[in-house]
């Protein structure tokens, strides 16, 4: 679990990692669609491409970074671009067909031609602290990475007690601003299109801070639950999700007035959340229970539980098809075995989950 020490989160969650046919309420219920399929070491965010049709996963384990490109119908491996840093947070420019990682073992973002496979730039925005440097006297860490099309921007949070957002040129790859006054340990980002609003969950201050991108200033906060990690929007309920990690909550909140509306109880440790507005499901990640949960938008109640693989740890919707995604870490080095009843996650996978 996570701590609410700021120095003792930036830590946990570095290891740990931490995005058509309208559907009716009554959609067929998200079923696992496959046997989870091996996805590289030290797996963590999976994006959609829609462009191709393809599901990306970042890799961080080995000498050096990985994506693993696996096609969005069945999940059989197509490729694996190699990078010299590590990623982690993953954002895709749909339009242009561009990948943009956040590596934060290396303190960089890099820019992928998915089309080509090439890396096209790579960007440093902080370095690692001297050895002995306090930890509460770290630099922000790259965490999440958000692509902001209507600006031409990638949003990049800097995780440290003192945390920033980062602002960089999608074009010339170069940082064009460092918002300051976040708050400590800011984590997920999701953006309002309508209003041009920024949402970051701020993990260890229990808040949202909203950036707006015009201005690139802060403008408000939020309250949330206790340690928010993840966040989603869904514009056409006009509605924020907030997955409130320490709560084992999910945070309703309306996008106009900012009240919260519900909380959703969720299973052990929610570490990501994510949204397919016309079939009306909610999707939660829960790291510890080992399991993602499906609720619907409606009416908060669970439609369905899914074991997808060991540690659920990143999602992602296909909005077409109505199909989602969701990386599951392994074992861990405190681990010594399985739990009972499962006997194929002991690897990093990734899961389809169809109707």
């Amino acid at each position: 679990m996570l701590k609410t020490n700021p120095a003792r989160s930036l830590i946990s969650l570095t290891v740990m990692g931490l995005l058509a046919v309208s559907v009716t309420a009554n959609a067929t219920p998200l079923v696992d669609g496959q046997s989870p399929v091996a996805a590289g070491k030290n797996v963590y965010q999976t994006v959609y491409g829609t462009q191709d049709n393809s599901v990306y996963v970042a890799a961080a384990g080995g000498d050096k970074g990985e994506i693993h490109v696996f096609s969005g119908r069945s999940l059989k491996p197509e490729s694996v671009i190699s990078m010299q840093d590590k990623p982690l947070g993953l954002a895709i420019d749909q339009q242009h067909n561009l990948l943009f990682t956040g590596n934060t073992f290396n303190g960089s973002v890099t820019k992928i031609d998915l089309t080509t496979g090439k890396v096209l730039a790579n960007l440093t925005l902080s370095h690692r602290a001297p050895k002995g440097t306090p930890r509460d006297q770290w630099p922000p860490m790259v965490h999440a990475v958000f692509f902001d099309e209507a600006h031409n921007a990638i949003y990049v949070t800097g995780a440290a007690k003192q945390g920033v957002v980062w602002k960089v040129n999608a074009t010339t790859f170069k940082l064009e601003k460092t918002i300051r006054g976040v708050g400590a340990v800011p984590t997920g980002m999701a953006l309002d299109h309508d209003t041009g609003l920024l949402y970051v969950t701020v993990h260890s201050d229990n808040k949202i801070a909203v950036i707006d991108t015009q201005t690139d200033r802060i403008v408000k906060t939020i309250g949330a639950g206790q340690n928010p990690l993840a966040i989603a929007i869904n514009r056409q309920l006009e509605q924020l999700y907030v997955a409130n990690s320490k709560d084992n909550t999910i945070g309703v909140f309306d996008l106009k007035s900012d009240k919260r509306l519900a909380l959703i109880k969720t299973d052990k440790f929610p570490v990501d959340v994510n949204v397919d507005p016309t079939a009306n499901r909610l999707l939660v990640a829960n790291r510890s229970s080992g399991t993602v949960q499906v609720f619907n938008t409606d009416t908060y109640a669970l439609e369905k539980t899914l074991h997808p693989g060991l540690h659920p740890n990143t999602l992602a919707v296909d909005k077409i098809h109505h199909q989602a995604y969701v990386t599951s870490k392994g074992l861990s080095r405190h681990e010594k075995s399985m739990p009972k009843g499962i006997s194929n996650t002991a690897a990093d996978v990734i899961t389809q989950l169809t109707e």
